[in-house]
Protein backbone atom coordinates (compact mmCIF):
# COMPACT_ATOMS: atom_id res chain seq x y z
CA UNK A 1 0.00 0.00 0.00
CA UNK A 2 1.52 3.31 -1.04
CA UNK A 3 -0.39 5.63 1.26
CA UNK A 4 -0.41 4.72 4.97
CA UNK A 5 -3.26 7.21 5.47
CA UNK A 6 -5.58 4.90 3.54
CA UNK A 7 -6.22 2.50 6.43
CA UNK A 8 -7.52 5.25 8.74
CA UNK A 9 -9.41 6.74 5.78
CA UNK A 10 -11.31 3.46 5.33
CA UNK A 11 -12.18 3.34 9.03
CA UNK A 12 -13.31 6.97 8.92
CA UNK A 13 -15.33 6.33 5.76
CA UNK A 14 -17.22 3.42 7.30
CA UNK A 15 -17.99 5.23 10.55
CA UNK A 16 -18.97 8.48 8.87
CA UNK A 17 -21.08 6.70 6.24
CA UNK A 18 -23.45 5.59 9.01
CA UNK A 19 -23.89 9.22 10.09
CA UNK A 20 -24.32 10.50 6.54
CA UNK A 21 -26.82 7.76 5.66
CA UNK A 22 -28.89 8.48 8.78
CA UNK A 23 -28.79 12.19 7.97
CA UNK A 24 -29.88 11.78 4.33
CA UNK A 25 -32.58 9.14 4.91
CA UNK A 26 -35.67 9.08 7.06
CA UNK A 27 -36.14 5.38 6.36
CA UNK A 28 -34.92 2.44 4.25
CA UNK A 29 -31.45 2.08 5.73
CA UNK A 30 -31.46 -1.74 6.22
CA UNK A 31 -29.51 -4.25 4.15
CA UNK A 32 -30.65 -4.26 0.54
CA UNK A 33 -32.62 -1.04 0.98
CA UNK A 34 -32.19 2.42 -0.51
CA UNK A 35 -30.07 3.72 2.38
CA UNK A 36 -27.77 0.71 2.08
CA UNK A 37 -27.23 1.49 -1.61
CA UNK A 38 -26.28 5.05 -0.65
CA UNK A 39 -23.98 3.73 2.10
CA UNK A 40 -22.09 1.43 -0.31
CA UNK A 41 -21.65 4.19 -2.87
CA UNK A 42 -20.63 6.76 -0.27
CA UNK A 43 -17.87 4.67 1.37
CA UNK A 44 -16.46 3.89 -2.07
CA UNK A 45 -16.61 7.54 -3.12
CA UNK A 46 -14.89 8.72 0.06
CA UNK A 47 -12.19 6.05 -0.09
CA UNK A 48 -11.57 6.66 -3.81
CA UNK A 49 -11.35 10.41 -3.26
CA UNK A 50 -8.80 9.92 -0.46
CA UNK A 51 -6.83 6.88 -1.67
CA UNK A 52 -7.65 6.32 -5.33
CA UNK A 53 -10.23 4.24 -7.14
CA UNK A 54 -8.02 1.16 -7.39
CA UNK A 55 -7.48 0.97 -3.63
CA UNK A 56 -11.19 1.57 -2.96
CA UNK A 57 -12.20 -1.20 -5.38
CA UNK A 58 -9.75 -3.72 -3.91
CA UNK A 59 -10.78 -2.99 -0.34
CA UNK A 60 -14.56 -2.66 -0.61
CA UNK A 61 -15.13 -5.35 -3.26
CA UNK A 62 -13.04 -7.76 -1.16
CA UNK A 63 -15.40 -6.95 1.70
CA UNK A 64 -18.33 -8.16 -0.43
CA UNK A 65 -16.50 -11.37 -1.32
CA UNK A 66 -15.40 -12.22 2.21
CA UNK A 67 -18.60 -11.71 4.16
CA UNK A 68 -19.74 -15.29 3.54
CA UNK A 69 -23.38 -14.32 4.05
CA UNK A 70 -23.79 -12.05 1.01
CA UNK A 71 -26.18 -13.77 -1.39
CA UNK A 72 -25.34 -13.56 -5.07
CA UNK A 73 -27.95 -10.98 -6.04
CA UNK A 74 -27.02 -8.82 -3.05
CA UNK A 75 -23.36 -9.11 -3.94
CA UNK A 76 -23.99 -8.01 -7.54
CA UNK A 77 -26.08 -5.09 -6.31
CA UNK A 78 -23.36 -4.11 -3.83
CA UNK A 79 -20.68 -4.28 -6.55
CA UNK A 80 -22.75 -1.99 -8.75
CA UNK A 81 -23.30 0.56 -5.98
CA UNK A 82 -19.60 0.38 -5.05
CA UNK A 83 -18.67 1.11 -8.68
CA UNK A 84 -21.03 4.09 -8.88
CA UNK A 85 -19.43 5.55 -5.74
CA UNK A 86 -15.96 5.24 -7.23
CA UNK A 87 -17.14 6.71 -10.54
CA UNK A 88 -18.49 9.89 -8.92
CA UNK A 89 -15.47 10.45 -6.66
CA UNK A 90 -13.43 13.60 -7.23
CA UNK A 91 -9.76 12.85 -6.41
CA UNK A 92 -8.67 14.71 -3.30
CA UNK A 93 -12.18 16.05 -2.63
CA UNK A 94 -14.06 13.61 -0.36
CA UNK A 95 -16.22 16.46 0.92
CA UNK A 96 -18.19 16.27 -2.35
CA UNK A 97 -19.16 12.59 -1.93
CA UNK A 98 -22.44 13.26 -0.12
CA UNK A 99 -23.63 15.52 -2.93
CA UNK A 100 -22.26 13.31 -5.73
CA UNK A 101 -23.74 10.07 -4.36
CA UNK A 102 -27.08 11.69 -3.55
CA UNK A 103 -27.28 12.90 -7.16
CA UNK A 104 -26.39 9.43 -8.47
CA UNK A 105 -29.24 8.02 -6.35
CA UNK A 106 -31.72 10.62 -7.64
CA UNK A 107 -30.53 9.98 -11.23
CA UNK A 108 -31.37 6.28 -10.83
CA UNK A 109 -27.78 5.02 -10.95
CA UNK A 110 -27.92 3.13 -7.61
CA UNK A 111 -29.81 -0.12 -7.08
CA UNK A 112 -31.54 -1.71 -4.09
CA UNK A 113 -33.93 -4.57 -3.48
CA UNK A 114 -37.61 -3.92 -4.07
CA UNK A 115 -38.51 -6.47 -1.42
CA UNK A 116 -35.60 -7.45 0.84
CA UNK A 117 -37.54 -10.46 2.17
CA UNK A 118 -37.78 -11.98 -1.33
CA UNK A 119 -34.85 -14.39 -1.57
CA UNK A 120 -35.92 -15.98 -4.86
CA UNK A 121 -36.24 -13.32 -7.51
CA UNK A 122 -34.35 -10.10 -7.01
CA UNK A 123 -36.22 -7.04 -8.16
CA UNK A 124 -34.24 -3.85 -8.38
CA UNK A 125 -35.79 -0.42 -8.05
CA UNK A 126 -34.67 1.99 -10.75
CA UNK A 127 -35.53 5.32 -9.18
CA UNK A 128 -36.33 6.81 -5.83
CA UNK A 129 -40.10 6.66 -5.41
CA UNK A 130 -41.12 10.34 -5.62
CA UNK A 131 -43.54 10.06 -2.71
CA UNK A 132 -41.33 7.87 -0.50
CA UNK A 133 -40.41 10.66 1.90
CA UNK A 134 -37.09 8.90 2.45
CA UNK A 135 -34.63 11.29 0.85
CA UNK A 136 -34.22 14.61 2.63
Amino acid sequence: MRNPDCVPAVATAYQYANTVTDDVFNCQAGDGRMGNAFHHAWVNCFTAAKCGSSFAKKFWDAHEDSSGTNQCHHMQMDYLNNAVGRAVAIPGRPEFCRQQVRQALLDGRLRWMDDPTNQCTPKFEKHVPPDSGCVK
